[in-house]
């Protein structure tokens, strides 16, 4: 609810792990509570370490009141209409509609306090974080120290068995000191299997270059009759992919390391895109049964593509989410092949998908 005379703004607080944001978020929380604002938490549900998923907890163990929610859609849902400041702790694992959220809780007032991981493990942009700092009216960017060398810290290292994590591994996997190390950029680890250079660098007739790009966008959402048990085994068994895709991209999979995903699973496939056969090799970055899963590309024709496949029992049947961040190799040319050709394909594609699973399951009511 606007209060007249009230303006609203974003706030974030970022950084590596262990440089203090969690706690950074609940001083400025319990000084609203002093303040008497009306303040609501929340933070991931993907978050439950040390105190719990109902509580945001930091590395030295103190702690706040927190509703977990897995989307963007739950917390527009749930914030109350007389909030006046609205955190927001682990943002980095939640879906890009977080932006939106916040640009629509600022404009009607209210105070926005968003905490996160900037970067994940490989040195990318962590989910929506990118575009937050982008809007925000305040910025505060946290360091650690690093356990090498004792600089300043700015990146997070990821081990397994005491050793650096590959590039391959999937983004999210969330953990606390005996998973991950703070680190400078200088002491930060990430070995490929695939490729030696950094994830930012690639070559070009004019040298070497950043990966600037633009992200794109894919949502579709539809409600098939049944239940749960029903549909979701369907969807997590790589070898049902080919039964929903167009037959003109002539979709197979060429194996998968479980016959039913799971976090960490790698599926290679091919596929004619354009009318050229090429392989794409995905891995499971997130999967919770019965709720939703995740497949992130590490080999294939998109500079990347992160699609999050959501299900939400509903009393008339199953709500299938499909949320596809993507972005275009080649730059500007990317660009315009994306404008003049892929958008479509990508339309058309989702379209065959959306009648075929109809045709398996049926309709909802609403369609």
């Amino acid at each position: 609810m606007l209060t007249e005379g009230r303006e609203g703004w974003i706030e974030v607080v970022c950084g590596v792990m262990f440089s203090g944001k969690s706690e950074e978020l609940m001083r400025r929380v319990r000084r609203a509570i002093i303040a008497r604002k009306n303040v609501q938490v929340f933070k991931s549900h993907l978050d439950d370490r040390y105190g719990g998923i109902q509580e945001i907890s930091s590395h030295d163990g103190s702690s706040v009141k927190a509703i977990p929610v897995s989307s963007s859609t739950e917390i527009a849902e749930r914030v109350r209409p007389e909030a006046e400041v609205v955190a927001i702790d682990e943002v980095q694992f939640l879906d890009r509609g977080v932006v939106d959220v916040a640009n629509a809780l600022a404009d009607r007032g209210v105070r926005v306090i968003l905490a996160g991981t900037d970067m994940d493990f490989r040195g990318r942009p962590f989910g929506p974080l990118g575009e937050l700092l982008a809007i925000a009216e305040r910025i505060d960017k946290l360091h650690a120290i690093c356990v090498v060398c004792g600089d300043l810290a700015t990146r997070n290292q990821r081990l397994v068995d005491g050793k650096p994590a590959m590039a391959e591994g999937p983004t999210i996997q969330v953990g606390g000191g005996e998973s991950y190390e703070a680190r400078c950029r200088r002491c930060h680890q990430v070995p490929s299997a695939v490729d030696e250079k950094p994830w930012y660098v690639w070559e070009s007739a004019g040298g070497i270059s950043g990966r600037n790009m633009s992200q794109y966008v894919l949502e579709r959402r539809q409600t098939v009759p049944g239940t749960l048990d029903d549909v979701f085994p369907f969807f997590e068994d790589p070898r049902n992919l080919a039964e929903i895709t167009p037959p003109w991209l002539n979709f197979q999979v060429r194996d998968a390391t479980d016959a039913k995903v799971r976090e960490g699973t790698r599926i290679r496939y091919t596929i004619r895109w354009q009318g050229l056969p090429m392989r794409w090799e995905s891995v499971i970055a997130r999967y919770e049964p019965g709720v939703c899963f995740a497949d992130e590309m590490m080999k294939g024709p998109y500079r990347t593509w992160y699609h999050l496949h959501s299900f939400r029992q509903l009393a008339d049947g199953v709500e299938i989410s499909d949320r596809v961040d993507y972005s275009m190799p080649l730059g500007p040319l990317g660009a315009v092949a994306h404008s003049l050709i892929v958008r479509r394909q990508l339309e058309a594609i989702f379209d065959f998908r959306e009648k075929r699973v109809r045709e398996l399951f049926g309709s909802g009511p609403a369609e």
